[in-house]
């Protein structure tokens, strides 16, 4: 509920209780990956797309990008824009991304009745230095109507495809992505110092991260069902947890979504790392299992879990309890032990 909510409505709501739970830890959120562009120096042309359909194919930056009217942007093939300043995107208009893009934003983002839609097979790494704001918006795969369905009915999208990171570059010290009136949004939403909003009609299909979400009216957080894996840090039985219940010390500090960063960590904890659909594999191998002392049982590092189902007599009169070793002696004298079977129906036959 948002803080202005008032206290009837957080006290005395309807409905089944929402379970809550509680991290033992503190858990440092890692910081945003570089964006590996430099700063802006001023001097690169606006970019304008009224009314009219064109394909980029190589990478470039530009001053301010405004593309409105109903027009078509395509950015085709594996390349970066940079906008140094503002990025609009309004009146019907749409960014098509065909291919694997990477988009930086230094200054604000406004998506009004426009999109920005993937062919299938495309990514999109989307960096924001300032805020984000998008009113009746789509960005997702792409699509053959203009439905912005909040409900949780929307067709599903590998958040990773779309990836929204903030970044610092000494813009602004606060900053707000808000979606607005009917937006819907496909991605994974990573932010440090963001205060992210989902209002109205609006709603985020994917993963979040960040240090302050709000979700006021009929607005929607559909989670990414990959999550139900239960590796993260609400689980203390996954990998991010020694066999004491503590925390790996390598998931303790600060560290960055970035490939030399994420080998560290999987060297450091000897697991295997999973960003960005990358998995990054501990490079350092594990120490030797311990060598058994003689007499000790041989060592089960894998827990197995097993159930015996019998049919017939129960299976304690199957052995005779006072009995050392089995089937010796022959009968039932001399010390041996007699063993049965199940046999025909509801009976027990010797052993021959």
């Amino acid at each position: 509920h948002p803080d202005d909510a008032s206290g009837t409505l957080v006290n005395d709501a309807s409905g089944p209780a929402v379970s809550e739970v509680g991290l033992p830890f503190d858990i440092p959120l890692p910081y945003s990956p570089d964006t590996g562009e430099a700063l802006p120096a001023g001097g690169a042309p606006d970019f304008v797309l009224s009314g009219s359909a064109t394909t980029v194919t190589g990478s470039d930056r530009f001053d301010d990008v405004i593309v409105s009217n109903g027009s078509v942007w395509t950015l085709l093939g594996d390349l970066t824009i940079v906008v140094e300043d503002d990025l609009w995107l309004t009146a019907s208009s749409k960014m098509v991304v065909d291919g694997n893009v990477k988009l930086v934003v230094f200054d604000n983002t406004v998506i009004t009745d426009a999109s920005i839609e993937l062919t299938p097979g495309s990514t999109l790494v989307f960096y924001s230095a300032n805020n984000i704001v998008l009113t009746d918006a789509y960005i997702g795969e792409e699509r053959t109507d203009d439905t912005r369905d909040n409900t949780g009915k929307e067709e599903y999208m590998d958040p990773l495809d779309i990836r929204i990171y903030e970044f610092e570059a000494g813009m602004a010290s606060s900053r707000i992505w808000e979606l607005k009136r009917n937006s819907v949004v496909k991605a994974t939403v990573h932010t440090e110092a963001v205060i992210f909003r989902i209002m109205n009609e609006s709603a985020l299909y994917g993963r979040f991260a960040g240090e302050k979400l709000t979700l006021s009216d009929n607005a929607g957080l559909f989670y990414d069902p990959s999550l139900d894996e239960q590796v993260g840090y609400t689980n203390p039985d996954s990998a991010l947890y020694d066999v004491s219940g503590d925390l790996v010390s390598a998931f303790t500090t600060g560290f960055k979504l970035t490939d030399m960063s994420l080998q560290t960590l999987a060297d450091a904890t000897g697991k295997t790392i999973l960003a960005n659909g990358i998995a990054k594999v501990s490079l350092i191998a594990p120490p030797p299992p311990p060598t058994p002392s003689p007499g000790d049982p041989t060592p089960r590092p894998v827990q197995v879990q097993t159930t015996l189902v019998t049919f017939g007599p129960d299976m304690s009169v199957w052995e005779h309890p006072n009995s050392d070793e089995c089937g010796g002696g022959g009968g039932s004298s001399g010390g041996g032990t007699e063993l049965f079977e199940p046999g025909g129906i509801g009976g027990v036959a010797p052993l021959e």
